[in-house]
């Protein structure tokens, strides 16, 4: 066994409030503006995968070919956003020592004009 010394490093800021949006992903407290990764691209092409996957033959190899690859790029959608979220979490939290959330209802702002 190896016995390591944890190193302590002194956050940059006391500490910094989280203020989830819309528009932007997210707001800090010190005014900084956090804007998702753009997948539009993405987006796109999973519409046009999933629009041939509904004309294509049920049971056929190729409508089984189209959902593997509609079902690829909904994974690749889901891990670049899944890793720019972990890398803005890891950022605030070795840059401040508190981070404070609001605790919001999203899903129901979206509804909710």
């Amino acid at each position: 066994m190896v016995e390591i010394e944890p190193i302590e490093v002194e956050p940059e800021n006391q500490g910094v409030g989280v203020d989830l949006g819309l528009e932007t992903l997210a707001t800090l407290s010190t005014g900084e503006k956090v804007k998702a990764p753009n997948t539009s691209d993405l987006d796109r092409k999973i519409r046009r995968g999933k629009r041939k996957l509904a004309r294509a033959m049920k049971g056929s190899k190729h409508r089984e070919s189209l959902r593997i690859a509609v079902a690829r790029m909904e994974a690749k959608q889901r891990d670049i956003r899944k890793d720019f979220n972990q890398k803005l979490a890891t950022r605030l939290v070795r840059e401040n020592s508190v981070v404070v959330l609001e605790d919001l209802n999203v899903s129901g702002m979206v509804k909710n004009p």
